[in-house]
C-alpha cells in the first residue's frame, strides 16, 4: 500500500538537498580558490589521453604556458620533461599506488629554460572521469643554492685538506672538536690523535692558555698572537695564531675557531737578521780599530821586536840587579804588547770559518800540550764521553777559543790554594759540547754582562780586588774573540760563575754529519718531490763539498752532481752543461767570488734556482735586497745542517715547477 508523503516530509527533504548543495558549492568554491591562488603549480590531466584539463596561475608562472597554450595538449606534446625518466617514474608510481610524493624532476619552460620542481600527484575521479591531480613546487632557486653551497663546501674542503696553516675548532675548555690535516706536518700528530683531546696539552707553557682565554673572552677576537707549542717529538715551535669566539643565538660563548701558523723558521731568520745586524753594528763601531790594527800591526810588531831583542841582549850582559829587574819588566811588557796586537787584529778581522772535520778531544789535547808549562802546579781533570763524532769547524778558531778559555782558567786559579781545572766533552741534543771549569776567583756579579765587551778585562791594573797573582795581565779581546768564533759557527756560548767558587764556560757547536742519518732520510722522503736532478755544487772547502755531494747523490735525493772548487771552474761548467740548480758558496778562492758566478749565470738564465751558502756578514746584508729582486734564490748560513740544506734545495726545485 502506497503511503503518500506528507507536505512536511517533502519540505524537510528539500531543505536537506539545499544544504547538501550549498556544502558542495562551498567545497567547490574552496577548491577553486585553493586551485587558482596556490603559489605552487597545479594541473589536472585526463588519464585516458593525458591532455591538460586545467592549470592554475602557479603553473603558468612556473612553466610560462597559459591556458590557451595547453588547450588540447599533453606534457609530451609540449616537450615539458627534460628527462623522460622523470615522467616514467611518475607514471610507474601512479600505476602502482595511485599517488606519488616528492618526485624531483627537471622541466623545460616555454622559453626553453630549465627549472627544477618537487612534484606530488594522485589519481582521482571527477565527474565520472579518472584524472591526475599534480602539485609542483618550484625549487629551482633552492637547487641553485644547493649547487652553490656544494661547490662552496667542496672549495672549503679542498682548502681545508691542503692548507699549510692549521685550522681548528675547540670548546671553551680546550677540547679539540675539529682540526685540519695540516697539523701532522706541524706537530707529527695525526688529526685523529688530537680530536677529542685537550689542545692545552701541547702548550709549551701551560700558563699561556689561561692568558689567551682571558683575551678571547674579553676581546672576542685575537690576531697574530705568538705562543710556543710542543710537537709529538718534544720539539718546540713558535706559532702565530688568529682566534675568534663563536656564540650561540642567545649570545652565549659556544666555542672558538682559529688558524695558527708555524713561524719558527721566520723567527729564526729574524733572529739571524738581528744578530747579523748586531754584529754588523759592532763591526761598524770598530771599523776604525780594524783599519788601524791592519795598517799598524806590522810596523808596531817590528818596533816591539827591536825593543824585545835589545832587552834580551841587555839581560844577558847585565850584572846590576836593579837594572836587570827593569829590563825584565820591559821584556815582559813587549810580550804583552805583541799578544794585544795579535788579539786586536783577530777581533777586527772579518773572516769566514774555513771548515774541516776533526776530533774535538784531539784539539783539546793539543791545546793542553801548548799550555803545559802554564798548567804546572794545577790539577787537570779531563772527562770525555765516548762516541763523539767529528766536529766540522775552523780548527784554528776553535783552537784559539780553547787557548783563551783555558788561559783564563789558569789565571783565575792563580791564587787558589788547590787550583783545579776540569775539561769535559760530550754530545747533547745534536750538538758537540765542551766545558772548561775552574775553582778560581770567579767573576763579580756586577761584571757578568760585560765580559764579552771589547777591551774589557779584570786583570792587571783593573784587578781592584786582588783576585789575580801579580804579573797577570789581559788584553780585553780574548773573550770577545771567543764569542765571535762561536757565533760564526752557529754555536752557543754560556757560563756560570760565583765569586770565590770558580767559573764554568760551556760551548756547544752543531753536529754536521758526513751523511744523512736514517731518521733524516725517513723524514725527507715525506717532503722530497724533486729527485734525480742535475746540480752544480760550487764549494772550495773539501770537507763541506764531500758532505754535500754525499747527501745530494744518495737516497732519497739521488741527484747528479758536479763539483767546482772555484768561481772560474763553476762558470766554465755552467757554460757547458744544463743544470737544474746551483749550490753556490759566496766566498771562493781567487779573484772570482760567488757573486761574480751569480751575475754570470743571470746574464743568460734568469730563472735557474740558486742556493747561496755563506755566513759572511757583508753578504748577509746584501742578500736581503737581492732576494726581493730575484725570487729564484735562497740562502743558508754556514754551518748548515744536512736536512736544512736538502730541504732548501727541494723547495727551490718545487718552486720552479709551479
Amino acid at each position: 500500500m502506497d503511503v503518500k508523503p506528507t507536505y512536511e516530509a517533502l519540505e524537510q527533504r528539500v531543505q536537506e538537498l539545499e544544504k547538501s548543495e550549498n556544502k558542495l558549492r562551498e567545497s567547490e568554491e574552496r577548491f577553486r580558490v585553493a586551485f587558482h591562488t596556490s603559489p605552487d603549480a597545479i594541473n589536472l590531466n585526463r588519464i585516458s589521453d593525458g591532455m591538460y584539463i586545467d592549470i592554475n596561475e602557479g603553473f603558468s608562472r612556473l612553466t610560462g604556458y597559459t591556458r590557451d597554450d595547453i588547450f588540447g595538449k599533453t606534457s609530451l606534446s609540449l616537450d615539458i620533461w627534460e628527462n623522460p625518466e622523470d615522467r616514467k617514474r611518475l607514471v610507474d608510481g601512479l600505476s602502482r599506488t595511485g599517488h606519488v610524493e616528492n618526485l624531483e624532476a627537471r622541466f623545460v619552460r616555454k622559453d626553453r629554460t630549465v627549472g627544477v620542481g618537487l612534484m606530488s600527484a594522485r589519481t582521482l575521479q571527477i565527474n565520472n572521469e579518472m584524472v591526475i591531480l599534480s602539485v609542483t613546487r618550484d625549487i629551482t632557486t633552492l637547487k641553485k643554492s644547493e649547487v652553490a653551497l656544494r661547490k662552496s663546501e667542496e672549495k672549503f674542503r679542498q682548502i681545508y685538506n691542503n692548507i699549510l696553516d692549521v685550522y681548528y675548532e675547540a670548546s671553551l675548555d680546550g677540547i679539540l672538536l675539529e682540526i685540519s690535516p695540516s697539523i701532522e706536518k706541524v706537530s707529527q700528530y695525526k688529526r685523529e690523535e688530537l680530536i677529542g683531546k685537550s689542545l692545552y696539552e701541547i702548550y709549551t707553557h701551560p700558563g699561556d692558555r689561561d692568558t689567551l682565554i682571558e683575551i678571547i673572552l674579553d676581546k672576542e677576537i685575537v690576531k697574530d698572537y705568538e705562543l710556543n707549542l710542543t710537537d709529538k717529538n718534544n720539539t718546540q715551535h713558535i706559532c702565530s695564531i688568529n682566534i675568534e669566539l663563536v656564540k650561540d643565538t642567545a649570545g652565549r660563548p659556544l666555542k672558538i675557531v682559529g688558524i695558527f701558523r708555524d713561524i719558527s723558521d721566520r723567527k729564526k731568520m729574524e733572529d739571524e737578521k738581528i744578530n747579523a745586524q748586531k754584529i754588523a753594528n759592532e763591526h761598524e763601531k770598530l771599523a776604525l780599530v780594524g783599519q788601524v790594527a791592519g795598517k799598524m800591526a806590522h810596523d808596531f810588531n817590528n818596533v816591539l821586536g827591536i825593543i824585545m831583542g835589545n832587552a834580551e841582549l841587555s839581560l844577558l850582559d847585565c850584572k846590576d840587579a836593579e837594572t836587570k829587574q827593569t829590563l825584565e819588566l820591559i821584556y815582559q811588557q813587549t810580550i804583552r804588547g805583541k799578544n794585544l796586537i795579535k788579539n786586536l787584529v783577530a777581533f777586527a778581522k772579518d773572516q769566514e770559518p774555513k771548515q774541516e772535520f776533526f776530533k774535538i778531544n784531539e784539539k783539546i789535547d793539543l791545546v793542553i800540550n801548548l799550555l803545559r808549562k802554564d798548567l804546572d802546579g794545577i790539577e787537570l781533570i779531563t772527562e770525555t764521553k765516548p762516541g763523539i763524532p767529528d766536529l766540522l769547524a775552523d780548527p784554528g778558531m776553535i783552537e784559539h777559543a780553547l787557548v783563551n778559555l783555558i788561559q783564563n782558567a789558569i789565571h783565575a786559579t792563580s791564587k787558589a790554594d788547590d787550583p783545579m781545572i776540569t775539561l769535559r766533552s760530550y754530545c747533547l741534543d745534536n750538538t758537540i759540547c765542551f766545558e772548561i771549569q775552574d775553582n778560581g776567583c770567579g767573576i763579580p756579579k756586577e761584571h757578568l754582562t760585560h765580559i764579552f765587551d771589547p777591551s774589557f778585562t779584570l786583570k792587571g791594573n783593573k784587578d781592584v780586588t786582588g783576585s789575580y797573582a801579580r804579573g797577570i795581565n789581559g788584553t780585553g779581546y780574548g773573550m770577545s774573540n771567543v764569542k765571535k768564533y762561536i757565533e760564526l759557527h752557529k754555536g752557543d756560548l754560556s757560563f756560570e760563575s760565583k765569586p770565590g767558587s770558580g767559573t764554568t764556560f760551556t760551548i756547544c757547536l752543531p753536529i754536521i754529519r758526513k751523511r744523512l742519518t736514517r731518521q733524516e732520510k725517513t723524514d725527507l722522503r715525506k717532503d722530497i718531490t724533486c729527485s734525480g736532478k742535475y746540480i752544480l755544487l760550487v764549494e772550495d772547502e773539501t770537507a763541506i763539498s764531500d758532505v754535500q755531494y754525499t747527501v745530494l747523490t744518495q737516497d732519497p735525493c739521488s741527484h747528479k752532481v758536479d763539483i767546482a772548487n772555484n768561481g772560474t771552474v763553476a762558470m766554465d761548467l755552467f757554460n757547458r752543461n744544463k743544470y737544474d740548480l746551483i749550490s753556490l758558496d759566496h766566498v771562493l778562492p781567487g779573484k772570482t767570488s760567488g757573486m761574480d758566478v751569480y751575475k754570470h749565470i743571470r746574464r743568460t738564465n734568469q730563472t735557474l734556482p740558486i742556493l747561496f751558502i755563506s755566513g759572511n756578514i757583508e753578504f748577509l746584508e746584501s742578500i736581503k735586497g737581492l732576494k726581493q729582486k730575484d725570487v729564484n734564490i735562497a740562502h743558508q748560513s754556514k754551518p748548515c745542517q744536512n736536512k736544512e740544506y736538502v730541504n732548501s734545495i727541494n723547495n727551490l726545485l718545487k718552486r720552479r715547477l709551479k
